[in-house]
């Protein structure tokens, strides 16, 4: 299924990132789902995922956490993950840590 981008998230990139909207595809595709974060960070991602509600997924890579619909593959809205928060590899679980802009494998 064609992952595909509302309106609305189009406005969000443009005023909060200013990158194209390929960036947001990418973080639905090979971003990080709440799971493979630990702490307060984790808290945040899951807390952001529950006050959207129904069937709702959300994902993150670097500093963009892309909100969107399980079930169409709809981006419902973007966010910037707060600066207490960066980098997020530090709140990796050990096991993801490697995988991880680790080239030298």
């Amino acid at each position: 299924m064609r992952k595909k981008l509302s309106n609305h998230v189009k406005l969000r990139n443009k005023e909060r990132f200013g990158t194209s909207n390929k960036r947001i595809k990418d973080v639905m595709m090979y971003g990080y789902p709440p799971a493979y974060f630990e702490g307060d960070f984790n808290h945040y991602l899951e807390s952001v995922k529950n006050a959207k509600g129904g069937a709702i997924t959300v994902k993150v890579k670097d500093d963009m956490v892309v909100v969107y619909n399980k079930r169409s593959k709809i981006a419902v809205t973007t966010y910037k993950v707060p600066e207490k928060f960066m980098p997020i590899d530090a709140y990796l679980l050990p096991t993801f840590k490697k995988k991880v802009g680790d080239k030298s494998e």
